[in-house]
């Protein structure tokens, strides 16, 4: 199906001090380890675009998230509520380095916040604004898988918003699961004899949930969400990429073409698309394609 090019960024690049709530912001979201950074690493190559790492606005089960963490000071309609929120963001508490990376100058953020609406969104864009900057570019964004559960709250913010849904197979996120490496104390690696189970289990119930919420956010949000299958991305790199730059009304770059390339997460596998074939257990293949073939078939 042919997607209408929507003109979003042009007035948006033409008065930098348009309303930010109107103006246009892209999200990478999809369950973890389904290729997120890699989407990231593809779309920053654009000589206009920068996707951010993690703000860690909402942070699952662990306490650490912006929201959680500074809940109590809104509304922030003092300086003493502003200070304490800033010296909590410089603080190292909030999940991730987004607040605390050297190309962030919380001081200019904080002038930036007090002229501002002082909510939530207002933080939040204006912080992806000067990250933008930062690197040269002037459409921006951010990568953050848990985003994915909470799509409604973002496009009240931001009405022009694009969403990017990443899906790869459940087997090799199972895998890549087991072997992850930048993680060696998560609490998936802690050894039990039943650990690989509770993984398998764990990444059954999580994909089948991303396969719920792309099902509704295709429904509900049909001009701002585009669910963008790994495996097309990785055989296809450039008509894929293509039609993704077609859904943000942007120019496809030839230089999208070529992304990074980095090392697998798996611990044996070097080939992030389809290497888990050799090493994944049977027992788990036949269980993924006993609960899920169909599935797998149609949306990986």
């Amino acid at each position: 199906m042919k997607i209408e090019r929507l003109p979003i960024w042009g007035p948006f690049l033409l008065n930098p001090m348009n309303d930010f709530n109107l103006s246009p912001l892209i999200f990478v979201i999809g369950r973890p380890r389904s290729g997120t950074n890699f989407i990231r690493s593809i779309l920053n190559l654009h000589p206009m675009v920068w996707i951010s790492g993690e703000p860690g606005l909402w942070i699952k089960g662990r306490g650490k998230g912006l929201i959680d963490l500074t809940a109590h000071l809104v509304p922030f309609d003092s300086e003493y509520k502003i200070q304490q929120l800033f010296q909590i963001l410089g603080s190292g508490k909030i999940n991730g380095k987004f607040w605390t990376y050297k190309k962030l100058d919380l001081v200019q953020l904080r002038e930036a916040f007090e002229d501002s609406g002082r909510q939530y969104s207002d933080l939040h864009w204006l912080a992806l604004s000067q990250r933008g900057k930062a690197n040269q570019k002037t459409i921006f964004g951010e990568k953050t898988p848990h985003n994915l559960y909470h799509l409604e709250e973002l496009s009240a913010w931001y009405p022009n918003a694009k969403f990017l849904h990443i899906i790869r197979d459940p087997r090799a996120v199972f895998f890549s699961e087991i072997h992850r490496q930048d993680f060696p104390h998560h609490r998936l690696k802690k050894p039990n004899p039943f650990r690989d189970l509770g993984i398998f289990l764990y990444v059954l119930a999580d994909w089948n949930r991303n396969i719920r919420y792309h099902k509704k956010y295709l429904k509900d949000f049909p001009e701002s969400y585009l669910i963008v299958r790994y495996s097309e991305l990785y055989k296809n790199m450039k008509e894929t990429t293509k039609h993704i730059c077609s859904f943000l009304g942007i120019d496809y770059d030839a230089a999208m073409n070529d992304p990074p390339r980095r090392g697998s997460s798996f611990e044996k596998d070097h080939d992030p698309f389809d290497g888990w074939r050799k090493e994944i257990p049977w027992i788990y293949k036949f269980l993924f394609d006993l609960f899920l073939q169909r599935k797998i078939r149609k949306y990986s």
